[in-house]
């Protein structure tokens, strides 16, 4: 969906019809580049402007039945929200989401007065062009809804007011709301002053994302073909803008931070999987982190466009908690959890929990509960994040349908072969050596261990090793290398040598029949270098193990082990150089001629 959007023109337009609704094609054309944009305003001081509305109301740019004792009412009604909102800021950039609203005016049903005062201000969206008003209108209602997607959608939408989920509101007027409040914010996404695209932003997220701790949504949410619509060209804007951001400085960071709230809605998590959004996460994070490359798999369009935009995007704890936020709840819906899988989500979240010694607890605990989600065999066992970021409020499971057992399974060994590869459980056992003021951090850093471990026990396991090397394709991992053969960092409890010891006898089972299929994969054209130098590390290390080393020398050469091994010595990897001499040296000379040389 992203590629609809990913092209803006030069210049926009303000919304000023009624009727106007944004498609793809009108956000494409009207959104500009902000690469050289003006310095942006705080967000306290938009909110203490002071507006003439008697001057719109004479104009007549307002439409009828708005007149501007409703607009100083409005100011009025809403003047308590703006001032914890101004309040909050304390200096922070004017991207920053206001505070989440007390629980008492979350939970509050919506009044007559706030949705005519909602009306009234909504009026002037579509009425007013200029740009210090339209900034105040969107302020104003972004810190009134800031924190409760419930009364966005009772503010902004008719079709959802009168009921609210638990507690039934006060029925609007049928002339009071208009039904396209979400495509006046969806048209001031394309507007050339960031401060209204980000408060635009922040009020869509609000209206699209999901109100129960759950995270499931209302029925009018998922049914309504108008609501789905808007959410996409949301997710649209949203994705273009991490792909190719318009502002280079805060795109990415908006769109972070809309996408990490909109997600809370179940229909959002798939749809979002399905255009692709782990691809374009993941290299942000790896970005974040100073990881060097990203995963093989990963889409070369999304690595370049997050090398591109990452000397200009600010390695906050909030960027990397929004990121770590998405992937988290991708994760609870089986194709997200298979894109961020392949995209190398596992290592990039692993080298978040690395980089994160210093960084706020919430980074950590996003991140261990993204990997603890991936690890799942259910695909999606962590606990779904609530509509607040506070530790205290994480929500029960709230995953979309689980996928077949065979590829949860499946995705799940995948998962845990990258967490073992990358030393997730080391990660964590650094982490868990410090003291925590997040109880939630030390149960999901605990959760990630014990996977992690459990990973390298079944990585380590003669079942899997013969079924990998009758597959003919051999990575390094628990089995092969405690170490990470060629200089990974894989957690293996056995120690890579306790493997060897237990099994190396086994290989000669069955007519030595993984045996021979070692030997075959040398002499393979279609073997490719990390085979090749796993296979003769493994030989090799048959050659050490072996209760009997001068009979496994005799086989060794009598399959022609020795001749494969010899032949890839000029192989053109240095890894299978140096493995494949390791593996002559052990088939040719014994045990005492070794260690003579060894000294």
């Amino acid at each position: 969906m992203a590629s609809a959007l990913a092209a803006p023109a030069a210049s926009a337009a303000a919304p000023a019809a009624t009727t106007a609704t944004p498609s793809s094609s009108t956000l494409q054309h009207q959104r500009p580049h902000h690469h050289h944009a003006p310095t942006v305003p705080s967000t306290s001081s938009v909110l203490r402007r002071v507006i003439p509305w008697d001057t719109y109301v004479a104009a007549k740019l307002l439409e009828p039945g708005t007149d501007a004792a409703s607009l100083r009412a409005a100011d009025k009604l809403f003047s308590t929200r703006r001032a914890v909102a101004a309040a909050a800021e304390n200096g922070a950039p004017s991207s920053a989401a206001p505070p989440a609203p007390p629980s008492s005016h979350d939970a509050a049903p919506v009044s007559p007065e706030e949705l005519s005062a909602t009306a009234a201000l909504l009026s002037v969206l579509r009425g007013v062009t200029k740009e210090e008003t339209v900034q105040y209108v969107l302020a104003v209602l972004d810190a009134e809804v800031a924190g409760s997607p419930r009364r966005a959608r009772e503010l902004f939408d008719r079709r959802e007011s009168g009921t609210s989920e638990g507690a039934p509101s006060a029925p609007a007027p049928s002339s009071s709301l208009p039904p396209d409040a979400a495509d006046l914010f969806l048209l001031a996404l394309s507007r050339p002053d960031w401060f209204s695209v980000e408060r635009a932003a922040s009020l869509l997220a609000a209206r699209f994302g999901a109100g129960g701790a759950s995270g499931d949504a209302s029925p009018a949410f998922s049914s309504s073909p108008d609501v789905e619509r808007q959410r996409g060209l949301f997710l649209d804007w949203i994705l273009a803008q991490l792909q190719r951001p318009a502002h280079t400085a805060r795109g990415v960071p908006a769109a972070a931070g809309a996408l990490a709230k909109l997600l809370r809605a179940r229909e959002a998590r798939s749809a979002a999987a399905a255009a692709g959004a782990p691809r374009l996460l993941v290299p942000l994070v790896q970005r974040l982190t100073g990881s060097s490359s990203a995963a093989p798999s990963a889409s070369s369009a999304a690595a370049a466009a997050a090398a591109a935009c990452a000397p200009s995007v600010p390695a906050t704890p909030q960027l990397a908690y929004d990121l770590c936020i998405s992937l988290w709840q991708l994760a609870l819906t089986p194709q997200g959890a298979e894109a961020a899988v392949s995209a190398g989500a596992v290592p990039a979240l692993t080298d978040v929990l690395r980089a994160a010694v210093a960084a706020k607890e919430k980074v950590v605990r996003a991140a261990a509960q993204a990997l603890r989600a991936l690890l799942s065999p259910a695909g999606g066992g962590a606990e779904a994040p609530s509509a607040s970021p506070a530790p205290s409020s994480s929500a029960p499971p709230s995953a979309s349908t689980p996928t077949s057992s065979t590829s949860a399974s499946a995705l799940a060994t995948a998962a845990g072969a990258a967490a073992v590869s990358c030393g997730l459980a080391r990660a964590c056992d650094s982490l868990l050596a410090q003291q925590w003021d997040d109880p939630d951090v030390p149960g999901a850093l605990r959760a990630c261990r014990e996977a992690s471990a459990a990973a390298a026990r079944r990585a380590a396991s003669w079942p899997a090793y013969r079924a990998e090397v009758l597959g003919g394709r051999l990575a390094w991992g628990p089995a092969h290398d405690g170490s990470g053969g060629g200089g990974g960092g894989s957690d293996d409890p056995s120690g890579g040598l306790g493997f060897w010891q237990r099994n190396a006898a086994r290989l000669e089972e069955r007519d030595a029949e993984v045996l021979r299929s070692l030997v075959r994969l040398l002499a393979a054209p279609s073997s490719d270098a990390e085979t090749l130098a796993v296979a003769c590390s493994d030989l090799a290390r048959y050659a050490d193990a072996s209760a009997d080393p001068e009979r496994a020398r005799g086989q060794l050469s009598s399959l022609g082990a020795n001749a494969h091994a010899t032949r890839l010595l000029a192989h053109a990897d240095p890894e299978v150089r140096r493995h494949a001499l390791a593996a002559v040296q052990r088939i040719v000379l014994s045990r005492d001629k070794l260690q003579y040389l060894n000294f």
